[in-house]
């Protein structure tokens, strides 16, 4: 369950990568948020130049929590991740300041993160026995909301090419971190990281790493962003 645990945490600091990615004002997004689910924003260039609003605050903003790009109010984004040579499956969802993060194993989802970052707090649920364990957010809900985009801090790369990663145009950055090589392919439009690698430059083995598969904009529901109602929760 540790283990499980670590894997959730991690994959929790590749949200905040990616949605601190997005958390920007007046952008034309990639694709129109809201609309029906499988519409991928790398294959949507055509509307990246309708002159369209960042989106409406959502009520997060009463709480100064800062507003996302209108591509990550609603979105579902795939992942297959890499950690310590294994390889993971998750699926996020984000509603506004609401966000929830699947653990799927063997195309079953076996463990779920739930966040409300307006509240600071969040949840760890386990599917088999539905059981949910409280947990605060790390830093503060505004850091953690927003967070910082640390290693993938794109003004600090130095850019090395363009590359087309699962229907994405995407920018390549390269750093070099002295224990560490890190390499950011983002695609410019909302500046969503859709491939990372964190490798050792000793032996140029990856230490963690992901690539999305697929960015949907629209379909989450409240409901799928909350707590199952049937949750015991453990202290």
């Amino acid at each position: 369950m540790k283990k499980v645990n670590l894997l959730i945490a991690i994959i929790l600091v590749l949200l905040l990568i990616l949605t601190a990615a997005g958390c920007s004002k007046g952008e034309n997004p990639a694709g129109k948020t809201g609309e029906s689910s499988g519409q991928i924003a790398g294959q949507n260039d055509s509307q990246d130049n309708e002159n369209q609003e960042a989106g409406a605050q959502d009520d997060s903003m009463a709480n100064g929590m800062p507003q996302l790009h209108k591509d990550f109010q609603n979105c579902i984004i795939d992942l297959e991740e890499s950690v310590s040579g294994q390889t993971y499956t998750t699926k996020m969802y984000r509603l506004n300041s609401k966000g929830k993060t699947d653990l799927i194993v063997d195309g079953t989802v076996k463990e779920s993160r739930y966040s409300d970052f307006a509240k600071g707090e969040g949840y760890y649920y386990i599917a088999d026995d539905k059981s949910a364990r409280r947990d605060s957010l790390i830093g503060g809900a505004v850091e953690y909301y927003i967070a910082d985009l640390g290693e993938v801090r794109t003004q600090e790369m130095v850019k090395s090419g363009n590359e087309n990663v699962n229907g994405f145009d995407c920018t390549v950055y390269k750093q070099d971190l002295g224990n560490y090589l890190v390499t950011a392919w983002v695609y410019e439009k909302n500046k969503l990281v859709v491939k990372y690698e964190l490798k050792y430059a000793s032996d140029g083995k990856i230490a963690k790493g992901y690539t999305v598969t697929q960015f949907t904009t629209g379909g989450v529901t409240e409901e799928m962003v909350t707590l199952p109602p049937d949750a015991q929760i453990v202290q």
